[in-house]
């Protein structure tokens, strides 16, 4: 395997990584934050979210496998990063606002 090859697919599975490590840390203060705004089961609502990553792997492997079988390994990468960065930036971006309020 080509030494380029092999440093976009060690960047991929770090910005996997990543975006993993990045939701785990924000989670206790998402699900503080969420407490506060009212939602009874928030800590099980975030960690859900969380869970759901995981449940929805193999669906995402199966639908990039045949788009990489299709299209190539190149784009399927780069379509993969793409989405991975842009899920990372938009939880980096998130206004708490957006959640709304419960009002028991």
């Amino acid at each position: 395997m080509k030494w380029k090859l092999r440093f976009g697919a060690v960047a991929g599975h770090t910005l996997e990584f990543y975006d993993v490590a990045i939701f785990a840390a924000i989670s206790s203060y998402l699900s503080a934050e969420l407490t506060r705004l009212g939602y009874q089961q928030a800590t099980e609502l975030v960690w859900g979210i969380f869970a759901l990553r995981f449940l929805i792997r193999p669906l995402g492997g199966y639908v990039i496998g045949r788009y990489a079988d299709k299209v190539g390994k190149k784009p399927a990468m780069i379509l993969v990063s793409i989405l991975t960065g842009s899920a990372t930036l938009c939880m980096a971006f998130l206004p708490i606002e957006l959640l709304g309020y419960i009002r028991l």
